[in-house]
């Protein structure tokens, strides 16, 4: 019995290699906290970015307790403390993590109601006591032109702050992705003999 196939909106797809870009761009920070933008691993229907937030030991407790906070229902005011962050594209079109409410975009959106994109949904994340990493995972892959990465954290001092990058190393990576193998197909049994870096 084969598991379902995710729709592409939903996150990368998991037979294709990502072509990766190293970003290393500090997004945005204050005394408190900073947002750096690590990495874009790029796919012919998308793009994962990969996000860490830093933030001091003294604003720990707040920081760990606020960081991804996804308990806004429709029609609150964004509390101070909930981390926001967000896509702009070339043609105006704003994509963010969070609902029409604050909510953190759904991911189990149904395979046969092609939402309309841009869409920003997060993937995996993790961390420690003064750091959180996240995955975002935008669809679909950007157009040719510039693109935003924007965030704010008003509880840890972060104001609206914006990133520009190029979507053009986005797209040229997607073109070095790889295909594993096409789905419903049996993968290779033999590895190819690859000799480690060192």
């Amino acid at each position: 019995m084969s598991l379902p196939e995710l729709p592409e909106w939903v996150g990368p797809p998991d037979n294709v290699l990502g072509g990766v870009v190293a970003l290393a761009l500090i997004a945005a920070r204050s005394a408190d906290a900073a947002v750096w933008l690590e990495s874009a691993t790029a796919y012919p229907t998308g793009v994962q970015f990969r996000i860490d937030v830093r933030w001091r030991a003294e604003v720990r407790d707040l920081a760990r307790r606020a960081a991804w906070h996804d308990e806004v229902q429709a029609g609150e005011e964004l509390p101070a403390e909930l981390f926001r962050a967000g896509i702009e594209l070339v043609d105006g079109s704003k994509a963010t993590w969070l609902g029409p409410g604050g909510g953190v975009v759904a991911t189990s959106m149904r395979a046969d109601e092609r939402p309309e994109g841009p869409l920003l949904i997060p993937r995996g994340g993790g961390g420690g006591s003064s750091c959180w990493s996240q995955d975002l995972w935008l669809w679909p892959l950007p157009p040719e032109g510039r693109l935003q990465f924007v965030c704010e954290w008003p509880a840890l001092g972060i104001d609206l702050s914006r990133v520009e990058l190029s979507s053009r190393h986005i797209r040229e990576a997607a073109k070095r992705s790889q295909t594993l193998w096409e789905n419903g197909q049996r993968p290779p049994t033999a590895s190819p003999t690859v000799s480690p870096p060192f």
